[in-house]
């Protein structure tokens, strides 16, 4: 059931995309802030905490990741997911890693699947509050469990769909691709995908 009291931020310099997220979300019984301006937002997270903020990447003078990593200093117990175009796909892989970001929405994207990706991470903010505020062991436990990536896009759709039929095997893969591509964004969706999800996921630099 939706929390009358839970609080979403939403931070995109697009009046149109900010129009079109006001749509989709009428329905639900949020407390919604919207904000064009990123040292607005900042400044909103300053006086009080919200249960999850939306920001898209590409924003003047400071990017999503920047200010979502600003917010999880703050407030770390805060959801935050980021809204931004394929092209970004790479720049993101290493806020999912540090655990800057929890999720990753590609435009255009689903409505549908944008508000239970919504419900889903306010469920987890008002179940584990309390321990991502005690422990930062099980936060990042939390973290790594919450890579996930929604979307339209064909390009996007079609890699999603290679990245499920794999998880179903036990074969060993071969991921490749430039430095900052997104292989290992890639490789942790496949994890949690598979059999293995709930176990850990250990990277290692061979170099």
């Amino acid at each position: 059931m939706h929390n009358k009291s839970n609080s979403i931020l939403i931070l995109d310099d697009d009046e149109y995309v900010r129009k079109s997220l006001a749509r989709s979300l009428r329905t639900e019984h949020y407390s919604i802030t919207f904000s064009s301006d990123p040292q607005e937002a900042l400044n909103l997270c300053q006086a009080g905490n919200f249960d999850l903020i939306l920001s898209d990447q590409r924003m003047p003078g400071i990017t999503g990741t920047e200010f979502f990593l600003k917010v999880s200093r703050m407030h770390p117990e805060t959801r935050r997911v980021l809204i931004s175009g394929y092209s970004d796909f790479a720049s993101v892989t290493d806020a999912f890693n540090a655990g800057v970001i929890h999720k990753f929405v590609v435009k255009p994207w689903s409505n549908q699947q944008l508000r239970e990706l919504i419900e889903e991470q306010l469920q987890i903010k008002n179940k584990n509050a309390p321990a991502h505020r005690n422990s930062s062991s099980t936060a990042m436990a939390l973290q790594s469990k919450s890579h996930e990536i929604i979307t339209t896009d064909p390009a996007m759709l079609q890699q999603l769909a290679i990245i499920r039929k794999t998880a179903s095997s036990e074969a060993s893969f071969f991921i490749h691709g430039e430095t900052g591509s997104g292989k290992e964004l890639v490789a942790h969706a496949i994890h949690n995908a598979s059999s293995r999800g709930a176990m850990p996921f250990v990277a290692v630099n061979c170099a």
